[in-house]
């Protein structure tokens, strides 16, 4: 198991699904399984409510077993784990991690890269402001000082055999 990863993930996107105890819990069985090469164990209900999540109740109190018990279920219910069965000792369960969860990470595509020699630089705005901020605000050709009222884009090779391309655009007053 990646540390860094889980950590990533459930604080990013697993934890704003759990409640204060269900959290508590979860990172309590990651810790006695995942982080030790396991996929399941037994919880011993009576004496694990009493280890885990020691001062998040009212006033610092522990938590209950039937609240464990019920926290158990619930992050069952959301896919966080899977109650195996009740034997002996406790109640057998297997941990998945927040990447194993359908539905807790977004697949999140990256945006494509921008192909500069595609973009329009002289008839879109937002282009042509990134035009005057590469010049600096000053004019190609002269380095006057360009504002709102003074500046154009001009073409170094004018249409038609020049094109709109940000190699092919300058920032320029208007003299």
């Amino acid at each position: 198991m990646n540390t860094d990863e889980f950590l990533r993930d459930f604080v990013d996107h697993a934890s704003p699904k759990l409640d204060t105890y269900e959290q508590a819990i979860y990172l309590y069985l990651v810790r006695r399984t995942c982080l030790e090469g396991l996929t399941e164990t037994v919880v011993p209900v009576e004496s694990v409510a009493v280890r885990t999540a020691l001062g998040i109740a009212k006033k610092g109190a522990r938590i209950s077993r039937d609240v464990y018990r019920k926290k158990l279920q619930s992050l069952e219910r959301k896919g966080f784990l899977r109650i195996i069965g009740t034997e002996y000792r406790g109640t057998r369960v297997g941990i998945f991690l927040p990447r194993d969860i359908p539905g807790v990470i977004r697949d999140i595509k990256p945006e494509p890269p921008i192909d500069l020699e595609t973009l329009d630089f002289f008839a879109v705005p937002k282009n042509r402001d990134a035009i005057f901020a590469r010049e600096g605000a000053r004019c190609f050709y002269c380095m006057t000082l360009l504002n709102d009222r003074n500046r154009v884009i001009d073409h170094i090779v004018s249409r038609p055999k020049g094109d709109n391309s940000y190699r092919n655009c300058v920032a320029a007053c208007l003299q």
